[in-house]
């Protein structure tokens, strides 16, 4: 969690924001790939574009920092001093402070 909050104070212009239109393409590809493709839901438009919304709005709602957008297990590297590195930070924005934390505590490969 500190090495989490350090990153969440990285502040530089250079990190683009996570805009609704992002989360919202993305939120397009989870219906697509997974509740459709994989779980072979049929998702009404109606009913993704209300639960999509809400969820885009939580985002907006949260206070703004670097989110790494891939924090969890594999992308944490054991330092022989003792710190926490992290590596793989292409997909890095500036984006709702929650993210990181949400992928860290439900890991996906844990």
């Amino acid at each position: 969690l500190d090495t989490l909050l350090a990153l969440q104070t990285v502040d530089d212009p250079a990190i683009e924001p996570y805009t609704r239109e992002r989360f919202a393409d993305e939120l397009g590809i989870f219906r697509t790939w997974f509740a459709e493709g994989l779980l072979e839901v049929a998702w009404p438009e109606s009913l993704a574009a209300e639960t999509f919304d809400r969820l885009i709005e939580a985002t907006q709602a949260q206070p703004r920092c670097c989110v790494h957008r891939d924090f969890h297990c594999r992308n944490l590297m054991y330092r022989p001093d003792g710190r926490i590195g992290v590596v793989d930070f292409q997909d890095a924005l500036a984006g709702p402070a929650a993210y990181d934390l949400a992928s860290l505590l439900r890991d996906c490969y844990y």
